[in-house]
């Protein structure tokens, strides 16, 4: 009964998106392939300003595990990454656009390579803290820094 509801509420929503789409630019193109907007890098942008930005991106993924994993692990190691080290953690969790992806990566999933422009320090240093050897509890975010 439930699962009945359910795909009766999936294909409603899928025709509404369908509909929507079709009013746009997009007409032929079926509503699960629609192109996700182009990551453009911020040019410029204070060092301090840019931590604060990552944090939050850290935090607000759309998927519990890669918020926790994510912001665990800037709370860790944001404060002390160089400029060039916070510019390939903002590409990493910026441009690809399948979250499960960062994940999978991130947690090595058998048969799942991470693609040339994501391997690097940052991707190595992300697998180590997502291997967890030290065994910390990861249940949830870390409470926000408070503004001075």
């Amino acid at each position: 009964m439930l699962m009945a509801k359910f795909r009766v509420s999936w294909s409603a929503l899928r025709l509404t998106v369908r509909l929507l789409v079709t009013k746009g630019n997009a007409q032929h193109m079926p509503a699960e392939r629609l192109p996700l907007p182009r990551y453009i890098p911020r040019i410029n942008e204070p060092l301090e300003e840019r931590r604060a930005r990552l944090l939050y991106q850290s935090r607000k993924r759309g998927m519990k595990e890669n918020g926790i994993l994510l912001s665990t692990f800037f709370a860790k190691y944001g404060g002390k990454m160089t400029e060039e080290e916070l510019s390939e953690y903002d590409r990493l969790i910026n441009e690809p656009s399948d979250d499960w992806a960062i994940y999978n990566w991130a947690v090595k999933t058998d048969g799942l390579e991470v693609p040339d422009e994501y391997q690097g320090d940052v991707m190595r240093l992300l697998q180590k803290h997502a291997a967890n050897i030290g065994r910390e509890k990861r249940y949830t975010q870390p409470e926000l820094p408070h503004g001075e």
